[in-house]
């Protein structure tokens, strides 16, 4: 099946012109093209094929999410993946359920007789996961976590299920265990061969015009306010670089105008401006035009989309060892200020090199990545066995 129209949620329409479009049995959380705007379809009795004629034959893949994910979320992990698919001929479609029971999420199968479904966050339990498993036998079920295994503390129920779908990759033969850290080494550690790398998809920003630094240089800092994104550390450290440099401190997070984060650069004298999240192109325009350099020094992370996409905007990253394909002389250590503040000033000092550094090696990653994905979905969908781990220089020819 070739590339569609994109929609948001591929085969689930919103609110059209006042009329409710309903599919059987289930309750849909679609997102809106423009803005994050959710619209909730009702429950109605309608086959899936009338109300949605371009699923009439089903999609191979399915990407189900839970209704808390946010819009930026599911087009990351549901709707660039869909697309991704749908270009390679494999037809495809992402669903947010409501209510992830396993009859619910039974009405969905059913019509739609996917081969692969993708748990997308560990949203469905595993619990349900093993009832649908049994339930279609021939359909093999991928759950995926997205976290680094330090970030799973976050929330005490993750680590727990993490566990339950993992042992139901060790004992249901249609049941897959999969990370987008690409070392696995859960796989590894224990032996299960249904534990795999299911890599992230990567879009390649329209916005990828070099620009030469500023004689202010602008340093991003994007992320959302937690322990584990060492934000202190990292404030403290742009005081540092502004005592050798004049810079300007570009803040894009979900607490960027709390006293919290910005009263560490008033004390260190650093200006600093506000950046506020709009949607993904208008981030990427944005770190095009007006962005030199981000910063990502987080203590933990499995993959970082944040850093790679300022990198394949041609923008220099400086972050820690936990952010893997960062070239290794930018790579410092998030628990020393110092370290950090020396790295941005020799960025700096040689920006042009650096930002074609940063834009050979995100290409690289991001081809990888996508190959990848597309390879082991494929692998899965022919019944062929997954390796425990991918080595990107041993998959990508």
């Amino acid at each position: 099946m070739g590339r569609r129209e994109r929609q948001l949620i591929p085969g689930y329409a919103s609110l059209e012109n006042g009329t409710e479009m309903t599919a059987p049995n289930l309750d849909i959380h679609t997102y809106r093209q423009r803005g994050d705007t959710r619209v909730i379809t009702a429950r109605a009795p309608q086959p899936i094929a009338e109300v949605y004629p371009e699923l009439a034959d089903g999609a191979d893949v399915l990407f189900v999410f839970g209704d808390v994910i946010s819009a930026g979320f599911f087009n990351k992990a549901g709707v660039g993946p869909v697309d991704h698919l749908r270009c390679a001929g494999i037809s495809a479609a992402a669903v947010s359920v409501t209510y992830l029971d396993a009859d619910t999420v039974t009405g969905v199968l059913e019509h739609l007789q996917p081969r692969l479904v993708v748990n997308r966050a560990m949203c469905m339990s595993a619990e349900t996961v093993a009832t649908l498993s049994v339930r279609f036998p021939k359909t093999q079920f991928v759950t995926v976590n997205h976290s680094s295994q330090s970030d799973l503390m976050r929330c005490a129920a993750w680590l727990d299920n993490q566990t339950a779908h993992v042992r139901l990759a060790a004992t249901k033969r249609n049941c897959w265990y999969g990370g987008v850290d690409e070392r696995n080494y859960i796989g590894v550690a224990t032996g299960i061969v249904r534990s795999v790398v299911f890599p992230n998809v990567v879009r390649f920003p329209g916005w990828t015009a070099p620009k030469a630094i500023g004689d202010t240089p602008v340093i991003s800092l994007t992320c959302v306010s937690r322990v584990l994104k060492n934000i202190p550390n990292q404030l403290i450290a742009l005081g540092l670089v502004n005592q050798e440099r004049r810079i300007v401190a570009a803040l894009c997070m979900d607490k960027s105008d709390d006293e919290s984060i910005t009263g560490m650069l008033d004390l260190c004298g650093v200006e600093y401006r506000i950046d506020p999240w709009t949607d993904w192109d208008g981030f990427m325009r944005n770190t095009t035009l007006n962005v030199d350099i981000g910063l990502q020094c987080s203590f933990t992370e499995s993959f970082n989309y944040v850093a790679l996409e300022q990198m394949l905007c041609g923008k220099p990253v400086i972050g820690s060892p936990a952010i893997r394909y960062l070239p290794e002389h930018h790579q410092v250590n998030p628990d020393d200020p110092q370290s950090i503040a020396n790295a941005l000033i020799d960025v700096i000092d040689n920006y042009s090199t650096a930002s074609r550094d940063a834009l050979r090696v995100s290409r690289h990653v991001a081809e990888i990545s996508n190959y990848n994905f597309e390879w082991i979905v494929t692998s899965l969908l022919e019944g062929n066995p997954a390796p425990a781990s991918l080595k990107p220089e041993e998959v990508l020819v």
